[in-house]
């Protein structure tokens, strides 16, 4: 019976969240190094601003723009260095007032505070090295002591504002994003050590048929094609920030699955997913497998057993389950009856693909 695309996603979803629920909590907070990957469980907004006073955004010298407005090669003016100021350093404090025609700047390097002026003109942009022209002094790699500058420099030059990065309150990652490595970079500019994800899901992927195969050693058959699926699928899943195991090709027959599920492994998974041998033919070996082992169907527009959905996206047949297991060791999966079915808590999921 076909449903809609929205229609299957939905009840994905709701199945999933379901067992999930069932599990307890599902969210832990890790440090940020950890997180890459992972789906972001809350929030996450900054508690600062950045950077967080204004700073210079060159190498250059700190100096009043107003004292610039005239200047043209004609009629220069002379600049005299007057202190340093390093990233990290508090501000230098000095008056900022011309001495026999020689205004006073201060050094500074990129990422520092500009000098606090005792006097009424501000230190209000940064003029970079090379803009400069060296005044009476010897080439080499000493720090000028006199410059000029020929030309106008604007007000707030090469000025870097507090906040101009991220302002206090502004969120770096969203609930359920995928935390990046961009994510940990902005968070750790702001003091953020921690951050609260959830549980990776653990996902089994299989690909199933005969006719596949992964080996790279010349041993592939005329008739075998390699697998793709099984790898995409695996990369597509640790992208969206599962934990993912590729189980490998299942040979056509019931038996291939009932003894991959039989396993103290499949204890370890959330979700597991098929490629193949989904559909009514010969060698479709998945639906009978799994109600071999009592998987319990997902009803899909009132049906209340298996049904084959056509996805309208792909028109290829897809099914969908929930499977679960004993905890008891004295019995596998394959002893599960109807009546042992109902209180038995579904924990997992089966998500099967043509």
């Amino acid at each position: 019976m076909a449903i809609s695309y929205q229609n299957a996603l939905a009840l994905l979803y709701d199945t999933a969240t379901g067992i999930l629920k069932d599990q307890g909590p599902s969210i832990e907070s890790i440090p940020i190094d950890r997180a890459l990957g992972r789906v972001a469980a809350e929030a996450r907004a900054s508690p600062i601003c950045t950077p967080p006073r204004d700073t210079s955004a060159m190498d250059g010298y700190a100096i009043s723009s107003g004292a610039t407005v005239d200047a043209n090669p004609g009629k220069p003016v002379t600049f005299i260095v007057r202190g340093t100021n390093a990233a990290g350093d508090e501000p230098v404090e000095l008056p900022n007032e011309p001495v026999d025609g020689c205004y006073p700047c201060v050094e500074i390097m990129t990422g520092a505070q500009f000098p606090i002026s005792t006097t009424k003109t501000p230190f209000d942009a940064c003029v970079k090295i090379e803009d400069t022209v060296p005044f009476g002094e010897k080439p080499g790699f000493q720090s000028q002591q006199r410059f000029v500058l020929t030309r106008p420099l604007p007000l707030h030059a090469n000025w870097r504002f507090a906040g101009g990065d991220m302002q206090k309150g502004d969120i770096i990652v969203r609930k359920g994003e995928v935390v990046r490595s961009r994510h940990i970079m902005s968070l750790a500019s702001v003091g953020v050590t921690k951050v609260v994800v959830r549980r990776q899901l653990r996902v089994a992927v299989w690909t199933t048929g005969n006719e596949l195969t992964r080996e790279r050693d010349g041993t592939r058959k005329n008739s075998q094609i390699y697998d793709s699926n099984g790898p995409f699928l695996t990369a597509a899943l640790r992208e969206a920030g599962a934990r993912v195991d590729l189980k490998g090709i299942l040979q056509d027959g019931v038996q291939s699955l009932e003894e991959a599920l039989d396993s103290s492994e499949a204890t370890a998974w959330d979700l597991i997913i098929t490629t193949g041998a989904v559909s009514k033919g010969k060698f479709d070996f998945i639906v009978p497998a799994l109600e071999n082992m009592c998987a319990q169907w997902i009803e899909i527009m009132d049906v209340s057993h298996f049904s084959v959905c056509q996805v309208i996206q792909s028109q290829l047949p897809h099914a969908f389950a929930s499977w679960s297991y004993l905890s008891c060791d004295d019995f596998s999966v394959k002893l599960l009856n109807s009546q042992n079915l109902q209180s038995c808590r579904w924990r997992m999921v089966v998500v099967m693909f043509s």
